[in-house]
């Protein structure tokens, strides 16, 4: 079942990817910003880093449990992103 759950992963980062870089320009017109080449790689590196503690906490918790978590934190800091009024990050 890990096989296919990395696989749908991947499936998932490479659709963001193509999606991301597609309106990458659009994203940096509209904030009036560069500094826009993390924005494909990021979904990448996140889910790196994240992985290994959500397949622990997948054995300890339970799937349901841990994907109902999951769900709720990416709804947050969609919201959080959606809401964002300019680009920058503060100082």
């Amino acid at each position: 079942m890990v096989g296919a759950e990395h696989a749908s992963g991947c499936v998932e980062y490479v659709g963001i990817a193509l999606v991301g870089g597609a309106v990458q320009p659009q994203i940096a017109v509209h904030f009036h910003t560069t500094q826009i080449a993390w924005f494909a790689l990021a979904t990448g590196v996140v889910g790196t880093l994240v992985t290994p503690y959500v397949m622990k906490a997948d054995d300890i918790f339970g799937r349901r449990q841990v994907m109902i978590v999951i769900t709720v934190l990416g709804l947050i800091g969609d919201v959080v992103a959606a809401m964002a009024p300019n680009f920058g990050v503060p100082r």
